[in-house]
């Protein structure tokens, strides 16, 4: 597991504070029109469940970041990136979901010449159905518990260590 002070702290608090939020959001809103376009030719390809799974998750992120967005625009900043740690979590899963689904619309695409081509075509979408079908679920829970934005932890006193 990781720690969520060093070095993965220090990941998600640049993720969410700064890279997401950034020029209003334009960097997250040109990710999404990127996963959208995958999204797109995964239907096209004959991957509409999984295509559809993770457009799920992509509007999910999107409304958490807005949310968390708006708790640091009231001046809320630290219940804003509470939960940074998760928040980078759960956006890696979908961006490797995306990453998945992409790669296995490529090799669909890709023609078939004998059957090491139909094996590694076999091998890329199983791969895409394994992430999207056990991990992708896995974003949606800690996406639940960045929302929920649990303060446990910020009341143990220091003295405590």
């Amino acid at each position: 597991t990781s720690l969520h002070e060093g070095t993965t702290g220090i990941q998600a608090l640049d993720l969410l504070g700064r890279k997401v939020m950034a020029d209003g959001g334009a960097a997250l809103a040109l990710l999404s029109e990127e996963i959208e376009a995958a999204v797109g030719a995964a239907r096209r390809a004959g991957l509409a469940r999984w295509a559809d799974a993770l457009a799920l998750s992509v509007r999910a992120l999107a409304s958490l970041t807005a949310e968390l967005g708006a708790r640091g625009a009231s001046g809320d900043v630290s219940r804003m990136l509470l939960h940074a740690t998760e928040y980078l979590d759960a956006f890696g899963v979908v961006v490797v979901a995306w990453q998945h689904l992409a790669m296995a619309t490529a090799a669909l695409a890709k023609p078939g010449r004998d059957e090491e081509d139909s094996a590694y075509r076999a091998g890329k979408v199983r791969a895409m159905e394994y992430w999207l079908e056990t991990e992708l679920p896995r974003a949606e829970s800690t996406m639940a518990v960045v929302r929920a934005g649990g303060e446990a932890f910020t009341a143990i006193d220091d003295t405590a260590f």
